[in-house]
């Protein structure tokens, strides 16, 4: 099996946050068009693509190599194409990485932070 890595940023402004369940519902992974990152994608390859998704694993960045488990902030599941875009529910884990990365994606969704803070 072949693993590819892919990164692209985030949006979470239109994402709700669940601080019950540490998860922010809705994230935005990747719009239809051209991204941040100069990839162009279809609207036909995000909708066949949703499924690719489910139970992807979150890192704390994109380093390139093997990764540590340390380095998993968490996962993302119900990953569905809705409105021009491939969204998700992003589950944080429990561990530093996932203690630091709710702790700004809280932030940013609760509107204390800029949303470019991450």
């Amino acid at each position: 099996m072949t693993t590819i890595k892919f990164s692209e940023a985030l949006d979470l402004s239109e994402a709700q946050l669940d601080t019950e369940r540490r998860q922010i519902n809705g994230v935005v992974l990747i719009r239809a068009g051209m991204s941040a990152n100069k990839r162009a994608y279809s609207e036909a390859v995000l909708q066949k693509s949703a499924s690719v998704f489910e139970g992807a694993r979150a890192y704390d960045n994109h380093s390139q190599g093997s990764r540590s488990i340390r380095d998993i902030t968490g996962w993302y599941t119900s990953t569905r194409y809705e409105n021009g875009a491939l969204r998700a529910d992003r589950h944080f884990t429990a561990n530093q990485a996932g203690n630091d990365a709710w702790a700004i994606a809280e932030a940013i969704v609760g509107g204390k932070a800029p949303r470019s803070l991450a």
